[in-house]
């Protein structure tokens, strides 16, 4: 079952409402609600205080894929609603992809307040979801005591935007260290985290006497932290860590580090009482020594070395030093720092920074390290020297090279724009290199490409490609053609494909259109393939335009936070490509973050929809997992499709950010079934999957000789598959009728079906509705004709199943279903089957006949998760005694068995409100109703602009009725059009409903002029009004 109530599932598969996504922020009174826009356009300027980013290390600054960028800045207004009253830096979150912004460095209290103090950021994920940053406020975690009063190192969470303190006393998660910390490095998944501390109490038992800072690497998992720079003699002694440099493997097991103790390794002889470079494993607790000379491993080289990079699979370390014996037979050029490459697997370092024609010769001038490919077979670095590449000429500043440790040959990066590539430049020392060592990010001031205007003396950012040996400008001009920007731009990191290029710059002419607010640097990110620039630290909109059509909500997390949508919008993300052609897509919207992420997407690209129609259908209650339906081919790589275009049945993963096939055959989890399926429902924790489909193939040992539709129950964990719709006694044998899905409880246990067939119950009579219980695996028949267990009811209308899985709720022609009582309308009754005492009661009962139905038609629409209220509609006069009058909304009470009135006018219970009232929702616990009316006369004072409908919430316990959909500038005023259906969260606390009404918003441009689906976050019961007044 999806999130929301049982009925609503059912309810959207009826109505299949089309509606544009809007939202409500929180209320505080009945005349504060105010309407926030989902499907918003791209915002222009930027921030209002300086962005810089020189403390990011430029691997640490963007997500592997380049889609998240990670910056500081004193910017006030980056994040909509955001309040800062720090006065100092923040760290923010860039996702290229939705153009939208997070405020990471918040409070514990709130997602949009700033932390009392300043915060820096220390490092991205691979998979851009974790950030770790330090900061020296209190509050970013709730109930923290910190008494250090310097900076603590945390880890943010981007999926749920908390976060927790990782440099914490061992004895404690929520109090602080006795001394600063930083991050320094992530692992790909963002589990492992690896800092520095002069903290003594992180880890329990250690002894640290050296007042030096140590290195630490933390599992998120345990929480804990371990000590990385310890002696040889005990895991529980400080050996101290004068340098910051380090790097973590992807994996989290391997550590590149520098100390000055000889002590990390036993028995090392110590040649240079200088700093030395370590590899630490995780997994041994152990360290080795790097720095070691050609002759010994346990032998330091004769002078310093410093460890700069790390291989991702912790093989290749990249440093410096000035040793002399590192390698056999090496010789010195230059008595100064080299670069060499250390293998851990053959316990030997190779000279990178070598004198052309020669593998043991140093260069002519000092160089240093900046970086290395995964593969270990690129180094990048600068050099002042200038016999490292043959033919290649010098200025006499650094110059940057990309050294091939297969061929052994250096590659000059930064030349002018000569012909031959072989004159150096000079440049800033702020590179980066892309993963495979194709791509080099630098800076100068230098004429690097011909033909380039340059506006100001200041550096420009450049790319290498090494593939052409060619350098792009990507600091250029939008507005002058073969232009620097107007100012000086420098580089921050390049995206592990070397896709996405982040830099900061104090030009004002990078992107047109923006105005500057600040008067100083801001940051930029570059596509390499479309050449395109996004100013990533820009000011929040405070005005958004609707998407250029109508989306259709599905469902909705239980707190309220993600929505569910289907569109045929193309501008519902940014950079949207809807390929080959406009269909439906399915997206994600994040009412905190103000976010629409594409689900039904293309393996192309994370903004580019899938190649054919998709569908959403349910959501988990945390709005992790999203079910959907497609008949695309490219959701995911090395799909076969068997069932010649029709819909399969998809799991997006919103952690993962993939999807996987669901109604695949038994054989293959990558072949589709050889029929198309129908998703139907998903359980809260989206484990357990729902789905229809005459494919025979999904189940090995199927019997299916009918080729007619059954119903299948999925495992997400196990992936295991149980024909729910089966023959009686043979459950790998298909029943003998068509069998459809309705709904299934919310732990997944119970399953609500459908059928035609007649043999799924040893004795059974007549088709009619069924509830499997997976627990048992045995089925009873829901709709019963009264004194029969074993006698279906058929000419069942709509069927819905309670949250716990107890309850069923139908309606039937039937006037056999609920003994001794008649049916006088001969048409549709509503009837309530409880499966724990196996009785049929009839809900839309005349208050006036004894024993009978009401007078005329009646159609359920929601049930409370315990099944204990029932909402419904009913054209009836006789429901309640005192109400005549036809069309109105009403709650079945099974515990007193009365029936309440919901659409009444003031005063009475049986006053007849002015206007015909339809049901949405019900709360999930049966205490709020949401529906729409006609009716002008509801709550005293009410100022009708739309003689349409309108959106109202009755609290049944107390009576209080609130609208809903009023305009944003007064509690008592409707919309100036029609609003209509909708339904709660899980919680009660939020609605959804759609509205073609434009003045719900002050801050909405309508870009549609259609419906909109508004999200409303509820005042707390005890804050709704009686009557709307106090």
């Amino acid at each position: 079952m999806s999130p929301r109530t049982a009925a609503c599932q059912q309810r959207l598969a009826t109505w299949r409402a089309l509606v544009l996504l809007a939202v409500m922020l929180p209320a505080l009174a009945l005349a504060q609600v105010s309407v926030d826009m989902v499907s918003s356009g791209d915002p222009g300027d930027s921030g209002n205080g300086e962005s810089p980013t020189l403390q990011i290390g430029p691997k640490r600054s963007i997500s592997d894929d380049g889609r998240y960028a990670i910056y500081v800045s004193l910017a006030t207004n980056l994040v909509d609603g955001v309040v800062d009253h720090n006065g100092a830096s923040d760290v923010f979150l860039f996702d290229r992809v939705l153009g939208s912004t997070q405020l990471v460095s918040h409070s514990a209290d709130s997602l949009l307040t700033a932390a009392t103090r300043e915060s820096r950021p220390g490092a991205i994920s691979g998979d851009g979801r974790w950030v770790a940053y330090s900061s020296f406020a209190t509050d970013l975690v709730s109930g923290v005591s910190d008494d250090n009063d310097k900076a603590d190192a945390f880890l943010y969470d981007r999926i749920d935007g908390a976060t927790v303190l990782v440099s914490h006393a061992a004895a404690s998660a929520t109090t602080s260290a006795n001394d600063f910390s930083y991050p320094i490095a992530l692992s790909a998944d963002g589990r492992w985290l690896l800092y520095y501390s002069q903290a003594s109490n992180l880890v329990p038992g250690v002894t640290d006497t050296n007042s030096d800072i140590d290195m630490f690497l933390y599992d998120r998992m345990s929480g804990n932290s371990t000590l990385v720079s310890h002696t040889a003699n005990s895991a529980l002694v400080a050996a101290g860590c004068s340098h910051q440099n380090a790097d973590l493997s992807a994996d989290g097991r391997w550590v590149a580090f520098t100390t000055t103790s000889a002590s990390i390794v036993p028995n090392v002889i110590d040649s240079n009482n200088a700093s030395d470079s370590f590899l630490f494993d995780r997994d041994t607790g152990t360290n080795r020594l790097v720095t070691h000379s050609a002759n010994s491993p346990t032998t330091t080289g004769n002078f310093g070395g410093r460890a700069v990079d790390l291989s991702p699979d912790g093989r290749w370390v990249l440093y410096g030093s000035s040793s002399t014996n590192l390698v056999a037979g090496q010789a010195e050029g230059n008595t100064s720092n080299d670069v060499f490459i250390y293998d851990r697997d053959r316990g030997e370092s190779t000279l990178v920074s070598r004198s052309a024609g020669s593998s043991t010769l140093t260069g002519n001038k000092r160089s240093d390290a900046i970086s290395i490919s995964s593969d270990g077979r690129w180094s990048l670095y600068y050099t002042q020297a200038n016999n490292v590449m043959a033919g290649a000429t010098g200025t006499g500043f650094e110059n940057a090279y990309l050294f091939d440790r297969n061929t052994g040959l250096a590659t000059l990066v930064s030349f002018s724009g000569a012909p031959t590539h072989t004159v150096g430049i000079g440049l800033d020392k702020r590179l980066s290199l892309s993963s495979d060592g194709r791509f080099v990010l630098w800076n100068t001031n230098g004429s690097v490409v011909g033909g380039i205007t340059h506006q100001s003396s200041g550096d420009n950012v450049y790319l290498f490609d090494r593939q052409s040996d060619s350098n792009a400008l990507i600091s250029s001009s939008a507005s002058i053609p073969m232009s620097t920007g107007s100012a000086e731009s420098l580089p921050i990191g390049i995206s592990a494909d070397g896709g996405a290029i982040l830099f900061f710059s104090d030009a004002r002419d990078l992107v047109s259109g923006i105005a500057d607010s600040n008067g100083s640097k801001d940051v930029f990110l570059r596509d390499r393939v479309s050449g395109s620039t996004q100013l990533v630290s820009r000011v929040a909109d405070s005005r958004r335009t609707t998407a250029n059509d109508r989306p259709e909500a599905k469902d909705l997390s239980a707190d309220g936070r993600f929505v569910l949508i289907n569109s045929w919008a193309t501008n519902v993300v940014a950079g949207q490509i809807d390929s080959p052609y406009i269909s439906n897509d399915v997206f994600l919207h994040d009412t905190v973050n103000d976010q629409n992420l594409l689900i039904s997407r293309s393996t192309a690209g994370a903004s580019i929809t899938a190649n054919g129609q998709s569908d959403a259908i349910a959501l988990s209650a945390d709005g992790r997992w999203a079910l959907f339906a497609t008949v695309a081919t490219d959701i995911v790589s090395g799909v076969i499709d068997n069932n010649n275009g029709a819909a399969d049945l998809y799991l997006y993963d919103r952690s993962s950010a993939q999807s996987t096939l669901i109604s695949h055959a038994a054989d293959s989890p990558l072949a589709a079934a050889n029929r198309g399926a129908t998703g139907r429902a998903m359980s809260a924790d989206g484990r357990w999957l729902l789905y229809d489909s005459e494919a025979t193939d999904v189940i090995p040992g199927m019997s299916d000789t009918l080729n007619s539709s059954d119903v299948f129950l999925v495992d997400r964990v196990s992936g295991a598959r149980t024909l729910v719709s089966h023959l009686a006694g043979s459950p790998l044998t298909t029943a003998d009728g068509d069998s459809v899905a309705i709904d299934m409880s919310a732990d997944g246990r119970f399953v609500l079906y459908r059928s035609d067939a007649t043999h799924i119950i040893p004795g059974q009579v007549g088709s009619g509705a069924f509830l499997y219980d997976r627990d048992t695996g045995l089925t009873v028949l829901a709709s019963r004709i009264a004194g029969s267990l074993l006698t279906g009811m058929g000419d069942l209308g709509v069927v819905l199943l309670s949250a716990d899985g107890q309850t069923v709720v139908y309606s039937s022609r039937s006037v056999d279903a609920s003994s001794g009582i008649s049916d006088t309308n001969g048409d549709n009754d509503v009837f309530r089957f409880d499966a724990r005492t196996g009785t049929v009661t009839i809900v839309s009962r005349s208050a006036v006949v004894p024993n009978s139905t009401a007078n005329n038609q009646s159609e359920p629409k929601a049930i409370s998760a315990d099944g204990k209220r029932v909402l419904y509609e009913s054209y009836a006069t006789d429901l309640i005694s005192g109400i005549s009058v036809s069309g109105g909304v009403y709650v079945y009470d099974h515990a007193s068995g009365q029936t309440l009135p919901i659409s009444h006018a003031p005063g009475s219970p049986t006053a007849p409100a002015n206007g015909y009232s339809r049901p949405s929702d019900i709360s999930a616990d049966g205490n709020r109703v949401l529906f729409y009316t006609r009716a002008t006369d509801l709550l005293p004072g009410i100022s009708d602009n739309n003689g349409a409908n309108d959106v109202y919430v009755r609290e049944l316990d107390s009576g209080n009725l609130m609208l809903i959909s009023r305009t944003a500038t007064s509690a008592t005023t409707t919309g100036s059009l029609e609003s209509n259906v909708g339904w709660f969260s899980a919680d009660g606390n939020t609605a959804l409903f759609m509205s073609y009404a434009a003045d719900l918003d002050a801050s909405i441009t309508d870009g549609n002029q259609n419906e909109d689906l508004y999200l409303a976050t509820l005042p707390r019961e005890a804050a709704m009004f009686a009557d709307g007044f106090e």
